[in-house]
């Protein structure tokens, strides 16, 4: 069931709702912290930029995430292959 949680993000209150309250205050803390370095680098934009600068960032983040967790399944793969075969090819000699 959702719960009603209220956090600050760019100086604004939020009401949200959510399954996980801990996510969902982890990822309004990040967005926040995203904001606030935007806005200390990018005083003269608007609550509006600032919010989309910050949610651009944190995407490319995500993504740069899932590459490297593909990555590194991949690489998981591949020397857990290597490592059969070795073991195949061994115990046949």
């Amino acid at each position: 069931m959702a719960t009603a949680i209220r956090v600050i993000i760019g100086g604004r209150e939020y009401s949200l709702k959510g399954d996980n309250e801990q996510l969902v205050r982890q990822a309004a803390d990040d967005v926040n912290k995203q904001f606030t370095s935007f806005g200390l680098k990018h005083n003269e934009e608007s609550s509006t930029t600032l919010g989309v600068l910050a949610a651009l960032n944190l995407a490319e983040q995500s993504i740069l995430n899932r590459q490297q967790i593909i990555a590194d399944s991949e690489f998981i793969s591949n020397e857990l292959d290597a490592m059969a075969n070795f073991i195949i090819n061994n115990l046949n000699n």
